[in-house]
């Protein structure tokens, strides 16, 4: 799972995880090699603020490698306007992407989960 870098939400952390824990923070141009469980599961991304979790399922089989994006959630902008939306749209969402090679990974910093 990896984060660009990106000016909405720049300083904030945006954590990854299951339903039970998170299991990694992610700022700007940072990455993380997450070992998960065969099968399916159910991810979430959570920033501060109170904003709710957006959560996505993902299928993995063995020797699988899937790859993750998190981004800001440009529709979360609209809190400036009406506050109150903090509550209700999640400030950071997540998308199956193609993996980055090794030449786009040099340019972020390795983060590792707390497992």
């Amino acid at each position: 799972m990896f984060r660009d870098k990106k000016w909405w939400y720049g300083r904030v952390e945006s954590g990854f995880g299951s339903t039970e824990n998170y299991v990694v923070a992610l700022r700007n141009m940072e990455y993380s090699i997450v070992p998960v469980p065969v099968g399916n599961n159910i991810f979430q991304v959570i920033g501060a603020g109170g904003s709710p979790p957006y959560k996505f399922s993902m299928s993995i089989t063995e020797n699988e490698r899937r790859c993750i994006q998190v981004r800001g959630n440009a529709a979360s902008m609209s809190m400036a306007l009406i506050p109150i939306l903090g509550f209700m749209i999640p400030s950071f969402v997540a998308n199956e992407v193609e993996c980055p090679g090794a030449e786009q990974l040099s340019n972020y910093e390795l983060v590792s989960p707390t497992l």
